[in-house]
């Protein structure tokens, strides 16, 4: 039909040409602004969402503290170089009516290795847990104190060290025995150290620091807090605290990635009632809220109902006259409308083009691959001899029908799902 216009049309085609492509931009042009499926999906089916807020998240954590920090307190004395996750789950009780599967991650804490060595460095201190001293590659008897005055290192700078000998206090007099390479050796010292119950005979030692013999120096290791030392520590940490759950807490659902890949990884299984959900256009999730179900059903609406009364009240003037006063009752109450949103709108249409089998056939012609060049055939015949056909002659012709095919059945899908029926 085509070559026959062409023909009858002899320098036609820049025309017709022209014509075909502000047909099949007017094509789609009018389908994107119909039906805009394309362009704004969403990834809810009905336009709504189920969640957890952030603000349900950390008043489950509050009300639950002791119960999150007895998870946390045994994976971090446990811990080696690996982090630690403690994580809500919803339990197998309640989700199910609501249409969300039992085990999904709702939020998570995770501690970093680096945090659980602060977590025990500062339990270590609140509880004044001894600290290792280690000198020379050699650790200190357990009870020694170092008084440390080369924080940092300056010339001169002193450190004493007292180490516990066990002697009674009529023999804690003379020299320390012995010495530590390095170090000065003092007389022995009875002394009562801070946070002891009872006097002690020490052997007294000292280190001065001439700037070139800090690898003589003490260095000091915190001491490891029991998993109790832990916990009244993290128990006693305020809610503002960076190290407290409830500022280690991060939204999971079907959104956000799980803790994962820790060390050691603790559930906790939760019930709705104890991380309440609500129900939000899927558009509009609020921030660090959890999804657990993208695809949740409509919010139910109460009927509407609007009630007028009004009431006339004449009163008789001395001069004949009347006055009329008009009182007016007006009352309202919720009504029930189209749940519909723009965004489910959309979705409905894209499911119905999605289901009519269409949309892999419109795919399959969208990705299908056009040649550029095309073939030249020569044909040999004893009675017309050699006859050559070069299709590149024909290449715009070609580019032409490749237009109207696309257009044409984008057209009829058109018509079938947005006009035909639905």
């Amino acid at each position: 039909m085509v070559c026959r216009v062409l023909s009858l049309w002899p320098g036609s085609w820049p025309l017709v040409k022209h014509l075909l492509v502000l047909l099949v931009a007017e094509i789609y042009a009018v389908m994107a602004c119909s039906a805009p499926v394309q362009a704004f999906q969403i990834s809810s089916a009905t336009g709504y969402a189920r969640v957890v807020s952030q603000a349900a998240q950390q008043a489950y954590i509050a009300s639950h503290r002791a119960q999150v920090i007895t998870a946390i307190a045994p994976a971090m004395s446990a811990a080696g170089a690996g982090s630690v996750a403690i994580r809500a789950v919803t339990g197998p009780i309640g989700w199910a009516s609501i249409a969300v599967s039992a085990g999904l991650v709702i939020a998570g804490m995770l501690y970093t290795n680096q945090e659980i060595q602060q977590v025990k460095n500062n339990a270590a201190t609140f509880y004044q847990v001894p600290s290792t001293i280690t000198i020379n590659g050699q650790q200190q008897l357990s009870g020694s104190n170092l008084q440390d005055g080369c924080t940092p290192f300056t010339a001169g700078c002193l450190q004493i060290l007292l180490v516990p000998n066990g002697l009674s206090v009529s023999n804690c007099v003379g020299q320390s025995p012995g010495g530590v390479p390095g170090w000065s050796s003092n007389p022995r010292q009875w002394s009562q150290l801070q946070g002891a119950s009872t006097a002690a005979c020490f052997n007294n030692y000292t280190f001065t620091y001439n700037g070139v013999n800090q690898a003589q120096a003490a260095t000091t290791t915190p001491g490891t807090p029991s998993t109790d030392q832990i916990a009244g520590y993290m128990g006693q940490l305020p809610a503002s605290d960076p190290l407290a759950p409830e500022q280690q807490n991060q939204p999971a659902g079907t959104t956000n990635p799980a803790p994962s890949g820790s060390s050691s990884t603790t559930n906790l299984p939760v019930s709705p009632s104890e991380m309440p959900t609500t129900v939000v256009p899927a558009n509009n999730v609020p921030p660090g809220s959890s999804v657990v179900d993208p695809n949740a059903p409509a919010p139910s609406q109460q009927t509407q109902t609007t009630q007028q009364s009004s009431t006339t009240t004449t009163t008789n003037n001395p001069d004949g006259s009347q006055t009329h006063q008009d009182t007016a009752t007006v009352s309202c109450s919720g009504g029930q409308h189209n749940t519909k949103t723009f965004g489910s709108v959309l979705q409905d249409h894209y499911n119905v083009w999605s289901a009519s089998g269409l949309l892999g056939t419109l795919e399959l012609l969208k990705n299908l691959s056009w040649p550029t060049t095309f073939p030249t055939y020569t044909l040999h015949s004893t009675v017309m001899g050699t006859f050559t056909f070069d299709f590149n002659a024909w290449s715009g012709v070609i580019n032409t029908l490749r237009a109207l095919v696309i257009a044409g059945a984008g057209f009829v899908a058109y018509r079938i799902i947005f006009i035909g029926g639905h």
